[in-house]
């Protein structure tokens, strides 16, 4: 009988918080969490907000101070439960997955929080709060999550912010995600993008009551949680580029106006026009290795409005030739789909087409072909990009800017870097681009249709 009663005893002890665990948690948050992030904190403990903005450079640990908070405001409100958000679900593991678990080990309570990856949640085996993990590029699967009863979702964290459509897709995900619920919140991270014209730039200028806003740079956190090599990399980048330093490191929204195309839509394509693009799409390559090999599906329509889809993309660094072989016959599933290809790797192109069975040929180069491409591209009426399955092409049309001078005055140039799927796109539409009655190299409205 002493022995079934000291089993009881394990077990109820087991359910039961150890004297003075919460108020370890709560130093262990301030210890790990630079002093920037206070009025964040506070303005989260106040419930003042529906939504929590913050905007950031690089190294401004703006991840680590949300994760800390979303941990240890679950472990002092045990009904309390969070929804973590990547536009795409194929990032997450890598990301707020990983930052959440940081953030677990960090509070000293990984002792009671359970993770598993299939279906990718954490859950405290005291308590049965969750933190469920989640990508929007399958909106179906947020309305499938449930929690037990009495249980509510208090926080929903979107991280990269400006990967999302627009502010109706995030009130969207809340509407569904705290229904129900006794009040809860939206976290919303992101590195500022470049242009002033970006959604979340606009919001955070002019935000409404109800939604906090909070900047903060490398320069606000502990010297020695970044590191030598962090701060001199930043320095360097100041001295050699101021704009690029501001944006980079800084969080700044250095562009105003200069977007190269202003003739750019992102929205999602729906199934039927996929189909009719594959009957016959324009394919395109540009090769990486650190950096990363692209490859871009488009269905160009010359119709009164000159229209370019952008629907499939592959994106990914540091890959062998097999594994751009498998990325090509991810995008171009018809063998009769040509992919054209930089034709400055010519051997790789070789390799591919001969070693893999890989239907690739290298885009003619004539005298600025580049310039020509981009001009292309730009005088389109409408460039149409799917957010959904391809961010990376979204994201790269929407910052691309023009070049400035020193003194930091636009210019007509386009600047080299960051511009992989705007060439992707350029390779695999060489057909229209290049075809004129009045020239090879430049392209001009009514020219390439």
């Amino acid at each position: 009988m002493a022995k079934k009663q000291t089993t009881i005893a394990t077990l109820i002890g087991k359910k039961q918080r150890p004297e003075g665990e919460l108020e370890a948690v709560l130093q262990r948050r301030h210890d790990n969490m630079a002093r920037c992030f206070d009025s964040v904190l506070e303005a989260v403990q106040s419930q003042k907000y529906s939504k929590i903005l913050l905007g950031g450079g690089r190294g401004s640990t703006k991840s680590s101070a949300i994760s800390l908070i979303i941990v240890s405001e679950l472990e002092a409100d045990e009904q309390a439960c969070a929804l973590v958000l990547r536009k795409v679900g194929n990032t997450i593991r890598g990301s707020v997955y990983e930052q959440i678990q940081w953030a677990i080990d960090t509070l000293g309570v990984g002792e009671h929080w359970e993770a598993t990856v299939s279906p990718m949640e954490m859950t405290n085996t005291r308590t049965g709060q969750k933190i469920v993990f989640r990508g929007l590029d399958e909106p179906k699967k947020i309305k499938s999550v449930k929690l037990k009863r009495g249980k509510y979702f208090k926080f929903v964290w979107f991280e990269e912010l400006d990967e999302y459509e627009g502010e109706a897709e995030i009130d969207n995900v809340l509407d569904s995600a705290l229904r129900g619920g006794p009040g809860g919140m939206a976290i919303c991270s992101y590195n500022p993008p470049k242009s002033a014209n970006n959604w979340v730039n606009k919001l955070a200028a002019n935000p409404p009551a109800s939604c906090f806003t909070h900047k903060s740079d490398y320069t606000m956190v502990p010297v020695e949680w970044l590191g030598p090599v962090f701060i001199r990399r930043a320095e360097e980048m100041k001295k050699r580029n101021e704009t690029q330093y501001r944006h980079t490191y800084k969080g700044e929204c250095t562009g105003e106006g200069g977007a190269v195309f202003k003739n750019l839509k992102i929205r999602q394509i729906v199934p039927a026009d996929r189909l009719r693009f594959d009957i016959k799409p324009d394919i395109g390559m540009d090769f990486g290795y650190v950096d990363p090999n692209t490859i871009i599906k488009s269905y160009y329509e010359a119709g009164q409005m000159r229209t370019l889809y952008i629907y499939e993309e592959f994106y990914q660094p540091e890959q062998t030739i097999r594994q751009i072989a498998a990325g090509c016959r991810k995008i171009a599933r018809n063998k009769e789909d040509l992919i054209r290809a930089d034709n400055a790797s010519k051997q790789v192109i070789a390799d591919l087409r001969d070693e893999h069975g890989i239907n690739v040929t290298g885009a003619g180069k004539g005298k600025n072909s580049r310039t020509a491409g981009y001009d292309w591209l730009r005088n389109l009426d409408q460039i149409i990009i799917d957010p959904v399955t391809c961010p990376n092409a979204a994201r790269e049309f929407a910052a691309y800017e023009y070049s400035r001078d020193k003194n930091g005055q636009m210019i007509e140039h386009y600047p080299d870097g960051d511009d992989h799927t705007i060439d992707a796109t350029a390779y695999g539409n060489r057909r229209h681009i290049f075809k004129s009655r009045r020239t090879k190299n430049r392209s001009g409205k009514g020219a390439m249709r």
